[in-house]
């Protein structure tokens, strides 16, 4: 059914990643551990988001996978949005549009704030955000 739905690579979030997962040979698997509950540095949300913004940039099609969908998931999902030009607002709106059951912390928000402005002043600086698709 992934491979069906276009799906090319799982970014696994869960912090116990499990080699035996059942995702189908042709699509890849990138293991990105954060802790349940946790707010993750904003060095670790950003290579994650970066590595998966440019592979949607490159036309693949990523599938955010943790244990719920309630905390990383939809933060790694905003912070790819971030990553590719959205403001932090548009993209909270949209995730939680599409995945309403979302419940980030407030540590995990500060932690969406702080790599906003870091990406601002990337922008600032010269440095581009990978082009929307």
């Amino acid at each position: 059914m992934m491979v069906r739905a276009g799906v090319s690579c799982v970014v696994d979030l869960r912090a116990a990643g499990r080699p035996d997962s059942p995702w189908p040979d042709e699509v890849q698997v990138l293991a990105c551990p954060l802790a349940e509950y946790a707010a993750p540095d904003v060095a670790t949300v950003a290579e994650i988001s970066r590595q998966v913004a440019l592979l949607i940039e490159g036309g693949g099609v990523a599938f955010l996978h943790c244990r719920a969908g309630v905390q990383r998931a939809p933060l790694v999902a905003c912070s790819v949005l971030m990553q590719m030009g959205w403001g932090l607002p548009a993209a909270f709106r949209l995730v939680a549009s599409r995945r309403t059951q979302s419940a980030m912390s407030d540590q995990q928000l500060e932690v969406l704030r702080t790599l906003e402005r870091r990406l601002a002043s990337e922008r600032v600086d010269g440095k581009s955000a990978p082009a929307l698709p």
